[in-house]
């Protein structure tokens, strides 16, 4: 009976490099994906902040809204504001956003603060 030739040393090494490389391009690429996502919520965040100030100076809602939707696609290249509702009463500011990345939900934010705005450390 004649013996098939095994894999040398060589066809071995290159095997387990390309399933390393694998996994490490997946660990990589999954690593980068959550770091843009955590990025994402907490720019989001900060932006919804700032738009609710903007509603508190008593500007037109359409330029905060403008102001905020410039914010968010200037720093967030990928995604799209799905929805972004900002209201303002004369007790409340307040902003209701989705914000979508390809098909799927990724954040849902909602903000709202009492009129007027107080410093913080201040209370009466």
């Amino acid at each position: 009976m004649r013996r098939l030739p095994i894999l040398g040393e060589a066809g071995s090494m290159i095997i387990e490099s390309i399933v390393s490389l694998a996994a490490v391009v997946t660990i990589v690429s999954s690593g980068l994906v959550a770091l843009y996502f955590s990025f994402a919520r907490v720019w989001a965040e900060r932006s919804a902040y700032e738009a609710v100030i903007c509603l508190a100076t008593s500007s037109p809602i359409p330029r905060c809204e403008s102001e905020f939707r410039q914010r968010i696609s200037t720093v967030l290249p990928f995604g799209r504001i799905d929805q972004l509702t900002l209201r303002r009463s004369a007790k409340e500011a307040s902003i209701d956003l989705r914000l979508k990345i390809g098909t799927r939900d990724v954040l849902r934010l909602r903000d709202a603060r009492t009129l007027p705005l107080q410093p913080k450390g201040r209370s009466q």
